[in-house]
């Protein structure tokens, strides 16, 4: 049930973005982490089966982060007023999770189950379109039906606009 309820709340603030403008051309990314020890490491990509970098924020309220390649991932959904620049608690109402690509399940952060994602540079005065952010993480997940776990260390990223 926790699981629905997760995937409709990724899937609504996804849909619910007001402008999703991506110069993919434009942009300049990547996101590495370790997970359980592996390091994983995600750069942008253009085309058929290319990584997949979504930033949206909703207002000043909601910041959704989304990265995949392919059938793995990490992100993030931070619900905060104002948006800023700081370390953000990850748990139930702040969530991390990480898509695993063997099982293709999805883990998240829970109240048992915490970590921290700080922004150290976002620009977040545009209402809807960010032109920078960057950041680290680090954070355990689970999935409450399984109670298999995965641990998320050494977490870095960076989604900035390249000036055109």
């Amino acid at each position: 049930m926790k699981f629905k309820f997760f995937s409709v709340l990724i899937i609504a603030l996804s849909m619910c973005a007001c402008k999703k403008e991506q110069n993919r051309s434009q942009l300049n990314a990547y996101f590495n982490f370790k997970v359980d020890g592996a390091g994983v490491s995600i750069a942008d990509g253009i085309g058929i089966n290319a990584n997949v970098f979504d930033c949206i924020i909703k207002g000043d309220t909601a910041l959704y982060i989304n990265v995949d390649k392919q059938t793995q991932g990490a992100g993030f959904v931070i619900k905060a007023y104002p948006l800023k620049d700081t370390t953000y608690n990850l748990d139930s109402l702040q969530i991390g999770y990480y898509t695993d690509p063997v099982d293709y399940r999805r883990y998240y952060t829970n109240n048992q189950k915490k970590g921290t994602l700080t922004i150290k540079r976002g620009t977040f005065q545009a209402a809807d379109l960010l032109n920078t952010l960057e950041g680290q993480f680090s954070y355990t997940t689970e999935d409450t039906a399984t109670n298999a776990i995965h641990t998320i260390t050494e977490g870095k990223f960076l989604m900035e606009r390249k000036a055109q």
